[in-house]
């Protein structure tokens, strides 16, 4: 992170600090880190070409994101412009107009249904809600929804990084973990901006769950509609342009079934995916349930195993 001291100062001083607010800006800052080399100086004194440059080279397809990491940028140039310094007296992030955002989105948005982990993580970090985080990697890493509604941190042996779970057992990611624990901590939701909702329905239940419902469906006694609650999660974060209108619960799984695949391929040196779908049956099966047709599977995903 450039200027690490400066930027450090200005998440823990922020009235809408908490751990989320602290990840997403993390990450946002991050991405300018490239730009602020160059230029040799803190992106709060960049002018209008060089914020144009910048978020050029995010190689982003999503204006949503491109205006959300503006509005995050301004608000941080006005801390820097009264606590640090203030050079020519002008915020130029207020100069930037959504036209002008939109030359500055990769045009070849050709949003695959599948993604890969890293691509999963860039999508989750920009997220406020650790609950909404923690589904997305949950589904991703072989979850089901009827898996998830009454899951606890303490059906995870963290250590050894596996979860019970009915007739089978896990191993999970150190990050699947992290947003675990952070959503069964969380009785709050944010907005896309990272704010509280605070009251008109922001409130979490007070309880041990790692997904909290609202207060209406706490008593759900239907297993299908509790799955279904935790299934609208992932249906209901297509309403951030940055997240694929294609991506799913069943897209996620599928998506981490190819990853599975491709990591065993590399790690066996071995060039074919039917031939790890032979050896490794188990490990599939377990993690995300059988594919009923492996030819056709094979053939509708074919190009994701090309120089794996």
């Amino acid at each position: 992170m450039f200027n690490t001291e400066v930027k450090l100062n200005y998440i823990k001083y922020n009235p809408n600090n908490n751990h989320n607010f602290e990840s997403v800006m993390n990450n946002y800052f991050s991405k300018a880190e490239v730009m602020e080399k160059m230029y040799r100086k803190d992106l709060a004194t960049f002018t209008s070409a060089e914020i144009l440059a910048m978020y050029k080279s995010f190689l982003t397809p999503s204006l949503n994101f491109l205006i959300i990491i503006n509005n995050q940028f301004l608000r941080y140039t006005d801390w820097y412009m009264t606590e640090i310094e203030n050079i020519d007296n002008q915020n130029h992030y207020v100069e930037i107009r959504n036209d002008m955002l939109i030359d500055c989105i990769m045009l070849s948005s050709n949003h695959s249904s599948i993604l890969s982990r890293d691509e999963l993580s860039n999508i989750v970090k920009a997220l406020y809600n650790p609950y909404e985080q923690f589904t997305c990697f949950a589904y991703f890493e072989g979850f089901k929804s009827s898996d998830l509604y009454e899951l606890k941190i303490t059906d995870f042996d963290v250590d050894k990084r596996i979860v019970e779970l009915p007739g089978r057992t896990l191993s999970v990611s150190k990050e699947l973990i992290h947003y675990a624990e952070q959503s069964s901590e969380e009785y709050e939701t944010y907005t896309i901006f990272g704010e509280p909702t605070g009251g008109n329905g922001g409130f979490l239940p007070e309880d041990d769950r790692i997904i909290k419902t609202s207060a209406r469906c706490a008593y759900t006694t239907s297993e299908f509609e509790r799955s279904r609650i935790v299934y609208r999660i992932i249906q209901k974060l297509k309403r951030y342009d940055f997240v694929p209108r294609a991506m799913s619960a069943t897209t996620l799984a599928e998506s981490g079934r190819i990853e599975l695949i491709r990591n065993l391929m590399k790690e066996h040196n071995i060039e074919s995916p039917e031939e790890i779908l032979r050896q490794f049956k188990e490990a599939y099966v377990t993690r995300y349930g059988r594919i009923s047709s492996i030819p056709k599977w094979l053939l509708n995903y074919a190009s994701f195993f090309h120089n794996s």
